[in-house]
């Protein structure tokens, strides 16, 4: 990477993604297309800045990890801080890339190191257990609604195959930290914090 390193920002939706930088903008496909074209376009020494958006950057950043290009996932948290500390209130995409530019320009921030295939799985591991423990939730509160025993046989297979799928989900994050030893380690040291369970730390 050079010594100063072209910062673009780099906003997701679910169908596009936007992106801002000194002479760089526009928006793209969120498709391995778009990306493919996205990256093709960076000179070297571009340091993408984007906001973990669930599962909508994830495909990119895994894209622009494999290409060498660097990059910062920035808590989404500090950058709203950061836009208000700017004055700026409105939200757009082209408004948010240009937010994740002008923090990456002005705070330098780190890039972060490629996460290992066991780091990656882990990830989606969690966001599916949370996808699925959040359906299960909604599933429940159906309930009270049902009046007819095939509806409510129907309600009830649908519960308990959620809380199949959350189970094996679970065992399967269990699985991916045992199976490489700094993330297990890692885990280890998060437990030992008061009220910091295995599905936290994981």
């Amino acid at each position: 990477m050079s010594l100063h390193p072209i910062h673009l920002g780099v906003d997701f939706a679910k169908d596009k993604f936007d992106y801002h930088g000194a002479t760089l903008r526009g928006s793209l496909p969120n498709t391995p297309a778009g990306h493919r074209r996205f990256l093709a376009m960076l000179p070297r020494g571009t340091h993408l800045v984007c906001e973990s958006t669930g599962s909508c950057h994830r495909a990119l950043v895994a894209a622009a990890h494999a290409a060498g290009v660097a990059l910062t996932v920035a808590n989404p948290r500090q950058v709203r801080d950061f836009a208000r500390g700017l004055g700026r209130r409105a939200k757009t995409d082209p408004i948010d890339a240009q937010s994740l530019y002008d923090f990456g320009r002005l705070t330098q921030p780190t890039a972060d190191q490629a996460p290992s295939a066991a780091q990656a799985a882990l990830q989606e591991l969690v966001v599916a257990r949370q996808q699925a423990v959040l359906e299960r939730s909604t599933v429940g509160l159906q309930a009270a609604g049902h009046q007819l025993p095939l509806v409510k046989a129907l309600h009830r297979a649908r519960l308990k195959l959620l809380s199949a799928q959350i189970a094996k989900l679970e065992a399967a994050i269990a699985k991916t930290l045992a199976a490489e030893e700094p993330l297990a380690a890692q885990a280890a040291r998060l437990e030992q914090v008061q009220g910091v369970g295995a599905l936290t730390a994981a």
